[in-house]
């Protein structure tokens, strides 16, 4: 695959589905173009995902963390339509 600069741009079921097969630091560290995610996404729609608790039929929320991601340039994050990173 030809690495790019047009960043790819995963929408918060992509991001959901990624953290939750434990694939998403791979992926957006070592994909061959920017990855990008909108603000609504990164600040208030994909903020955790659901693990198995600690007693039957119980959840646990395992945070996203993907300020983190975005403060190390690993993604980009759309705001409004513009890309900041």
């Amino acid at each position: 695959m030809v690495p790019s600069d047009k960043p790819s741009v995963l929408d918060t079921c992509i991001v959901l589905n990624l953290a939750a097969s434990g694939a998403f630091e791979e992926v957006v560290t070592t994909w061959h173009h920017p990855v990008a995610v909108s603000e609504r996404a990164s600040s208030s729609e994909a903020l955790y995902t659901l693990a198995p608790g600690l007693g039957p039929g119980q959840r646990e929320k395992v945070p996203l963390g993907l300020s983190q991601f975005v403060a190390s340039g690993a993604i980009m994050e759309l705001s409004g339509g513009v890309m900041s990173s």
